[in-house]
């Protein structure tokens, strides 16, 4: 989890290393959950025999890919080797693209308005 801890800083993230000792497992989902929400991360263009470890392009079979995000996600708050080494792998497969689209995040992340300043703003 270091490890991907510092790609994700090497991308151009803000990692605060000191938060990984003390944070809960499902902040940590959900910290990386938001990173590779924001790189575009696509659960079904890599797929991972867990059982081996694998790496296995989708078309090789359902049993062989995660079930969803969301298990990819506890794995590796876990600590999952495979899950993170999944992750890592698709990071290095295009890491100048995945670089460029971290940054660009920072400006492009959707943000919310509180609802008075929207409903002031268009006069609700």
């Amino acid at each position: 989890i270091k490890l991907l801890n510092q790609v994700f800083g090497k991308l151009g993230f803000e990692v605060d290393e000191s938060s990984l000792l003390i944070e809960s497992k499902e902040d940590r989902a959900q910290r990386i959950s938001q990173y590779l929400a924001y790189l575009k991360y696509d659960s079904a263009a890599l797929t991972v025999s867990l059982s081996r470890g694998v790496f296995r392009q989708a078309h090789e079979g359902p049993e062989n890919a995660y079930r969803s995000i969301e298990r990819l996600l506890d794995e590796i708050a876990e600590g999952g080797k495979e899950a993170v080494f999944d992750v890592l792998y698709w990071i290095f497969s295009d890491f100048d693209r995945l670089c460029k689209r971290a940054y660009l995040s920072k400006f492009l992340a959707p943000f919310g308005l509180p609802t008075e300043v929207s409903a002031s703003y268009f006069g609700h």
